[in-house]
């Protein structure tokens, strides 16, 4: 999750609409549970918006993640240069010709010590590094080295932390297997120089795919697909996303109303300007001359994605629950209603409601240390439960049928909740 955003707002929106900013805040904490999250894990947010968060009257209870990104590298370089090493955690690695500020210690940047730091401050559960390329051509970012990833993983297993490694393509999934990543944060949907692979992804993968997710099984590497980073990018075409009762439920009525207006689609507009001035990225991501489909390399990532899933859940990988929201500013990323949609895409990968379940509850509450506390209703652990008129057991879009939520044993009946209330 990436909480405490602009509600699909672009930044220099913000001043003059900061109304619907302030209504979406207020909405937030009450819309994931409105759709039965009980438990978050932020990768981003400080120690004061996590207490803040888990202080209101009605909130899931949030767990933070620290995100270390490597020097320059993504997770860095959108930011205003004046700006970015304020960032507490980058790592700088001293063998690679990289340029920081002369006041900055590099010793204090290491694997070892930026792990030790996250570690000492207490508040965080995990550790979040990236391997970002560039999205498949369109920025060239600083990576780390695969033995700066390990470092920072084995670091973390010292001191009691997880590490989710961000990896989109090819080349990030080979780096975070061979640095031993325990989670993979992201589905593979960049696949590099097998894009052109002339096979159905329906179907099947090519074979340097299966071998690549073959040895993500054997590492025992736990993925998180978020499948909902593309699909909220194919759901900005569905005419009819904005006028659903879900989305009514979930964000302010003025926030949809504005969305529907003249500047709303200001996010898909910007993705084909993307691709119009970048036509040579975009057919060597299709593999193939583009055909005028509107959002084709995002249908065509998520196909890929899906059929990614598939195999991995074929053979045995563990799968659990992440949603990225939002992955993007935009209105489809919605906050709970992403995470719905997420479980129901699991579900096009060939897993059976229980599995499904399963991937957003226990193995969620063991990756992040908590099953003693979460995941399942038993007696000892925590009273977070949800009341459906119907068993998402049978179905796993009877998720949609909560009727209340007990939250650490208050009951909340569900349309108090909504935003439409």
């Amino acid at each position: 999750m990436h909480l405490g955003g602009n509600g699909g707002l672009r930044g220099d929106m913000v001043e003059e609409n900061i109304a619907l900013v302030r209504a979406y805040r207020r909405q937030e904490p009450r819309s994931y549970l409105y759709w039965g999250f009980t438990t978050l894990l932020d990768l981003t947010r400080s120690r004061p918006f996590v207490d803040h968060w888990n202080g209101l009257e009605l909130s899931s209870q949030l767990h933070a993640c620290r995100a270390a990104p490597y020097a320059n590298g993504y997770g860095m370089m959108f930011e205003p240069e004046e700006y970015r090493y304020e960032a507490p955690y980058y790592i700088h690695d001293p063998d690679v010709a990289q340029s920081i500020p002369a006041e900055h210690d590099p010793a204090e940047h290491t694997p070892e010590a930026v792990v030790g730091r996250i570690a000492d401050d207490g508040d965080a559960i995990c550790i979040k590094t990236f391997h970002e390329p560039g999205f498949g051509g369109l920025f060239d970012f600083n990576t780390a080295p695969t033995e700066v990833l390990d470092r920072v993983a084995r670091e973390a297993e010292t001191r009691g932390l997880f590490n989710l490694l961000h990896a989109t393509s090819l080349l990030s999934w080979h780096t975070a297997v061979e640095a031993r990543a325990h989670v993979m944060a992201h589905g593979l949907w960049h696949w590099d120089q097998l894009n052109g692979a002339q096979v159905n992804p329906e179907t099947e993968l090519p074979a340097q795919i299966e071998d690549l997710l073959d040895a993500t099984i054997e590492n025992g590497i736990t993925v998180q697909l978020t499948t909902g980073v593309i699909h909220g990018e194919v759901a900005l075409y569905d005419v009819d996303f904005l006028t659903s009762d879900a989305l009514a439920a979930t964000l302010p009525r003025e926030l949809i109303t504005w969305h529907s207006g003249p500047r709303g689609g200001w996010f898909r507009d910007n993705l084909e300007r993307i691709a119009d001035v970048n036509p040579v990225v975009v057919e060597n991501f299709l593999g193939h001359a583009p055909t005028g489909e509107p959002g084709e390399t995002s249908r065509a990532a998520l196909r890929r994605v899906i059929a990614v899933g598939r195999y991995l859940h074929a053979n045995g990988a563990e799968l659990v629950l992440a949603s990225d929201t939002p992955s993007s500013p935009t209105y489809t990323n919605a906050p709970g209603l992403h995470g719905y949609q997420e479980m129901l895409t699991m579900e096009q990968m060939d897993m059976i409601p229980s599995e499904v379940l399963a991937a957003a509850k226990i193995n969620n509450a063991r990756l992040l240390g908590l099953e003693d506390e979460i995941g399942s209703a038993e007696v000892g652990k925590q009273a977070d439960l949800l009341l459906l008129s119907e068993d998402p057991r049978n179905d796993i879009s009877d998720m949609g049928s909560i009727r209340w939520v007990i939250l650490d044993g208050r009951p909340v009946q569900r349309e108090y909740l909504s935003a439409g209330n």
